[in-house]
């Protein structure tokens, strides 16, 4: 077996102790980005919500508002009637 020189071996210990060093960094830093992807998707899916609850609220106000208003008209209607 050749002899490995002093050099040689502090290069392939580098080696060994680098690349796993490497893949997890590269493995956390892909969790990291995929977790701030997920949190910008909640974050923009809670805006839709708000924004659908708004607009149902926004809905049910007017129609409640127009039942109000034929209501009255047909109060009116009666009190004209009589």
């Amino acid at each position: 077996m050749p002899e490995t020189t002093i050099d040689q071996k502090k290069f392939t210990l580098t080696w060994k102790v680098a690349v796993p060093i490497m893949a997890g960094l590269l493995i956390i830093s892909n969790t990291f980005t995929l977790q701030i992807q997920e949190i910008k998707q909640n974050a923009i899916d809670l805006t839709k919500v708000e924004e659908a609850g708004r607009r149902r609220l926004n809905n049910a106000l007017i129609k409640l508002a127009k039942e109000n208003e034929i209501i009255r008209l047909n109060d009116k209607l009666k009190e004209c009637g009589k």
